[in-house]
């Protein structure tokens, strides 16, 4: 780790949405170390010719990406199987129907885990720019952000 990325401010970008009210705040984002979590939102930053760090899922060892995936697919399988053998949902079947938005909840939330850590470890920022949520969007809208947010926010 270099010197210079020590005590760094940071932000996590994905959307104009979020540079707008970054920069309505009134921060320099010279000052900052910037992340973004987005790819659709690589080239907006590349034509505000802003510097960022691509934080993407191939940043992930993919040992660790493996686990990741296989961790929240069984989770997600596990939570089924009891569903259906206490018979929660006899009527329909509403555990097949969440299985899909259960895994991939619990896999981008621990990718973002994983971001958190790594954003952490790697610059031990003085400060971290989070922005907050008042309603979650739904798949294919939802990002990670939301959990990579909260993470930094609590570490």
């Amino acid at each position: 780790m270099s010197k210079e990325n020590l005590d760094k401010k940071v932000v996590v970008l994905s959307n104009e949405m979020q540079y707008e009210a970054f920069n309505q705040k009134g921060f320099n984002i010279d000052e900052f170390q910037v992340f973004c979590d987005n790819p659709r939102f690589y080239s907006y930053l590349q034509n505000k010719k802003i510097d960022y760090y691509a934080l993407e899922e191939f940043n992930i060892p993919e040992s660790k990406r493996k686990a990741i995936n296989a961790w929240g697919c069984d989770k997600a399988a596990h939570w089924i199987r009891i569903s259906k053998d206490r018979k929660h949902f006899r009527d329909f079947d509403f555990a097949s129907s969440v299985f899909l938005r259960f895994g991939y909840i619990l896999i981008q939330m621990l990718k973002n885990i994983c971001y958190a850590r790594e954003i952490i470890d790697q610059y031990h920022p003085s400060s971290v720019i989070v922005f907050s949520f008042s309603k979650i969007p739904v798949y294919p809208g939802f990002s990670g952000n939301i959990f990579l947010n909260n993470f930094l926010f609590l570490d």
